[in-house]
């Protein structure tokens, strides 16, 4: 069986789902004759860039287009596309061929006229990968091609495209496909496939999709791969690595009705069967905000609630009266906070099972769930362990301090009664004349100061740091030696006066302390300072001074 995304890739503009801008924009710009010289198309994968581009260049070419912008597929360039031999229509993968030399060699075929077409039309795909000097070498054909050439680039990522180039194209933004759009179009394309998928299943691809076409028609064909013609949410869930709907029902459920031994038993389950936990907390994520949009009211749950059975939304019904809106937002933030820790964790779940324990009793945590992969010292005592009526010593008064100010920078914000405890847990906590000396000298232990012996240890990585963001700046530092001044700055020792000027410069002293701060963590301070050194002997330049005649000067 042919894959499905190529076998149900649209072949006419009607066929196009989504983008309905971009599709209006460009078909009236050929029935208009209004075609632009260059086109940028960017956004996420799977999202219809280059089906768009295809069928661009091909109703360009089309000598016979019905209604003035549909390819006729009968005419000889149609034809010549469909079986994969139209000359006038080149696609270039951008990763593969991102050099000068590939640049040049097509500007050099530029200049040939189509052979068939009206246009010679170039699609670059993954254009983001061009070296910096393939895009030097592209930039002046892009601006002033011949006019019988049209470029279509297509990317990913559109921060990599250099300004000049984006300036000199028609920009189009493609944008993720909503997933009733994509359950619509899966669900034709089953029906075509003479087999039956259940809602449930369908809803889960589309969910995993994210957003993507191709990526849902690609996770669709690996089920039906199962050789079945009723493909259940169970077969597709095991099929996939997924989580069937009903368990992430069950998980919320536990979490709506305060019952933490069902929540886990739940997680534990999933951790037996082997589920990702990452694609299990963006379902959970998706589930919430669905709750969410039925806690709005109606109006939200037909614009931007995914189709669901009567039974699917009657749950939702319950579960969007079991939480309230604060409660909802906190359920988030922890499942958010925990589905960047699952990929550090030593067991997938914890952090889950934290977010749980978290959201099911917040007056027990002072503090929210900490990150997994960076456990606290067990030397450093708990605000919660300070009697509330035994005076404190001034060391002892810092450390709750030190260690509430260190958490609060990492953890998710806590709620508003577990903020009033905190509050006055640190009021009734005595003071005396000698805490502000005792505050002031727990900024001096959080801020290590930089020493000689601190920045000798880093030298090396710093070197590396510079070679990697500039190779030959580096070549300025070889063999220099750092010194702290007495002000604080970092002064670099160079053996040449020519390396001293090179150093000063606006954009190298950039980079340096750019890279000074990335190592050492602290902004810094630079200075540039030459040593003159004794020339060592070297036995062949004695031999070309003595054949030559001359001397070493400077």
């Amino acid at each position: 069986m042919a894959t499905l995304y190529r076998k149900y890739r649209p072949e006419h503009w009607s066929d196009v789902s989504g983008q309905t801008h971009i599709v209006t924009t460009l078909t009236n710009a050929i029935s208009g004759n209004l075609l632009a010289h260059a086109y940028l198309f960017t956004g996420p994968r799977g999202t219809g860039k280059t089906t768009v581009a295809r069928l661009l260049a091909k109703s360009i070419n089309c000598t016979d287009r019905r209604d003035a912008k549909e390819p006729c597929d009968n005419c000889d360039n149609c034809r010549a596309f469909a079986e994969g031999r139209a000359f006038d229509i080149i696609e270039i993968d951008g990763a593969s061929n991102n050099g000068v030399e590939n640049i040049r060699e097509l500007r050099e075929t530029v200049k040939l006229p189509p052979t068939l077409g009206a246009k010679k039309i170039y699609i670059i795909d993954e254009v983001h990968m061009l070296s910096g000097g393939a895009w030097n070498a592209l930039l002046k054909t892009l601006e002033e091609p011949p006019s019988h050439v049209i470029f279509i680039l297509a990317t990913t990522e559109l921060h990599k495209i250099p300004a000049t180039i984006s300036s000199r194209c028609q920009r189009f933004d493609f944008s993720r496909f909503p997933t009733a759009t994509i359950i619509e179009k899966l669900s034709r394309i089953a029906a075509s496939e003479g087999v039956t998928v259940d809602d449930d299943a369908l809803e889960m691809i589309a969910l995993t999709a994210e957003g993507g076409m191709r990526d849902g028609e690609s996770l669709l064909s690996q089920v039906i791969a199962l050789e079945d013609k009723h493909i259940t949410g169970s077969e597709a869930a095991t099929i996939l690595g997924i989580t069937e709907r009903k368990t992430v029902f069950d998980f919320v459920a536990a979490l709506g009705a305060h019952d933490l031994d069902a929540a886990v038993i739940t997680l534990e389950s999933l951790a037996q069967k082997s589920i990702d936990f990452r694609s299990f907390s963006g379902t959970l994520t998706h589930f919430l905000r669905e709750i969410l949009f039925y806690k709005l009211g109606d109006t939200s749950r037909k614009t931007l609630v995914a189709p669901t059975s009567l039974e699917e939304r009657a749950t939702f019904e319950t579960l969007s009266a079991q939480f309230s809106f604060a409660e909802l937002a906190r359920l988030m933030e922890l499942v958010h906070h925990a589905r960047t820790e699952i990929r550090h964790a030593v067991l997938q779940q914890i952090p889950l099972e934290i977010a749980a324990l978290a959201f099911l009793f917040p007056e027990d945590a002072a503090t929210p769930p900490v990150s997994t992969t960076t456990p606290r010292p067990a030397s450093t005592p708990s605000i919660h362990s300070t009697p509330k009526n035994t005076p404190l010593s001034p060391q002892e008064t810092k450390k709750p301090t030190l260690q509430h100010s260190q958490e609060s920078k990492t953890l998710p914000p806590k709620n508003a009664e577990n903020v009033s405890t905190l509050v006055t847990q640190e009021i009734s906590t005595p003071k005396n004349t000698g805490d502000t000396h005792n505050q002031a000298s727990d900024k001096e232990e959080k801020s290590t100061p930089l020493t000689l012996p601190i920045i000798q240890s880093k030298w090396s990585a710093f070197l590396e740091e510079i070679k990697r963001r500039n190779a030959s700046l580096s070549l300025s530092l070889s063999g220099s030696t750092p010194q702290l001044s007495e002000q604080g700055a970092i002064s670099i020792v160079v053996r040449h006066s020519f390396h001293k000027e090179r150093l000063e410069k606006p954009g190298s002293r950039l980079t340096i302390e750019e890279a000074l701060a990335t190592i050492f963590g602290t902004p810094a301070r630079l200075t540039v300072s030459v040593v003159h050194e004794e020339p060592v002997a070297d036995p062949l330049l004695d031999s070309a001074l003595t054949i030559l005649g001359g001397k070493v000067v400077g």
